[in-house]
């Protein structure tokens, strides 16, 4: 397998990986949903870490014509436990699974 090398490296390795790259719709990526998580309320500021976490994912979708419309949040919850076991978490699967979710 061979591919030519482009001005772009991530070019290449999408076309390598055989990945097609979206494009960005016009008036952006609308609307977001956002998780974010602390592990122990002893060792993080639950309200520290989720103004951190949820304005710097606000800053990247922002970029993109996105906006953070819900949030979805677990306090105390390690990241080995896993999602449809975190009660924030499940919820966020359950509504990517609803197709009129908006």
């Amino acid at each position: 397998m061979t591919a030519e090398i482009s001005n772009s490296p991530w070019a290449t390795l999408n076309e390598l990986l055989g990945v097609e790259v979206a494009e960005v719709a016009e008036d952006g990526i609308g609307p977001m949903a956002a998780y974010g998580r602390c592990s122990t309320e002893d060792n993080q500021d639950p309200e520290t870490s989720r103004g951190w976490q949820f304005g710097n994912a606000g800053k990247f979708v922002e970029a993109f014509g996105g906006v953070v419309t819900e949030e979805f949040f677990d306090v105390s919850q390690s990241r080995s436990v896993p999602w449809d076991r975190r009660h924030a978490a499940s919820r966020l699967l359950a509504a990517l699974k609803n197709p009129y979710r908006g």
